[in-house]
């Protein structure tokens, strides 16, 4: 019966995963307006995954206006898709701060109020500065892109099903009790080879940060359980089969995308 169910989960995540790859090449491969399809692709993830951590929040009792953190997160895309100094970012969350603290005195619950401000920071941060890098990792090559999705799925994929078939030792990891070292040690193995490989496609001298990519892979997964633990849900939302969420799909890129593009920048100009 568990292994029926193994089997039926893995399929759907194969199959959820393969759902986006029209999406993920052609916004990858089209090259026309400045990137504006792949910039668009990564707003759309990330405003649903800013509508999935709003709603966990909600049925915790935590009052935060989606459309002040929806009119956030989508500005600080938009500085990143313009190209715009990072001031504009901090502008950004100054003004959104201000706001949400105008907005959380007009209320009755008091309580709760600086638990609220720090969660629109957080959502800010989280999914606007962090996963919005990945908008300027495309704009610099979309053969950068190709290496640092292929290395957080391949590390995403291989510690699940080295973890699923090979696992005996567990991590002692709290918030996701089920992960083994087994699994862990399958996703580095799989990021490195999968990184190695898809830079030898494009053309990139394999970088020493690469080796940083699984670990943020784990890390930005073990982040987004650390959030479901907190708000009492088993997955972001139900909108994406094998999977849960949106967030759930893009939590690990949460982490790798800015690592990647930040690292990036710094080594290009010598630093």
């Amino acid at each position: 019966m568990r292994g029926s169910t193994v089997v039926n989960e893995s399929v759907k995540r194969i199959l959820s995963g393969t759902a986006s790859l029209p999406f993920v090449i052609f916004s990858v491969y089209n090259e026309s307006y400045q990137s504006l399809a792949f910039a668009l692709v990564v707003a759309f993830l990330g405003l649903i995954s800013v509508w999935e951590l709003r709603q966990m929040l909600l049925a915790r009792g935590h009052q935060v206006s989606l459309l002040l953190v929806m009119l956030g997160t989508a500005s600080i895309y938009a500085v990143y898709y313009q190209k715009l100094p990072s001031e504009y970012l901090i502008i950004i969350l100054i003004f959104t701060l201000v706001a949400g603290l105008v907005m959380q005195l007009l209320r009755s619950d008091f309580e709760k109020v600086f638990q609220n401000l720090g969660y629109i920071l957080f959502t800010l941060i989280y999914l606007g500065l962090m996963w919005g890098s990945i908008i300027r990792i495309k704009q610099i090559s979309y053969r950068h892109f190709i290496v640092l999705i292929v290395a957080t799925w391949c590390c995403d994929i291989g510690a699940y099903f080295v973890g699923i078939t090979l696992g005996k030792h567990k991590a002692g990891i709290k918030v996701s009790p089920k992960k083994t070292y087994e699994g862990f040690i399958g996703g580095i193995f799989f990021s490195l080879l999968g990184a190695y490989l898809a830079a030898y496609w494009a053309d990139i001298a394999f970088r020493w940060w690469f080796f940083l990519l699984p670990f943020m892979t784990i890390l930005g997964d073990l982040v987004e359980s650390i959030i479901k633990r907190a708000m009492g849900v088993k997955d972001s939302s139900r909108l994406v089969p094998g999977h849960g969420g949106f967030l759930d799909v893009i939590d690990a890129m949460i982490f790798t995308g800015p690592v990647y593009y930040y690292l990036l920048v710094l080594c290009n100009n010598g630093i």
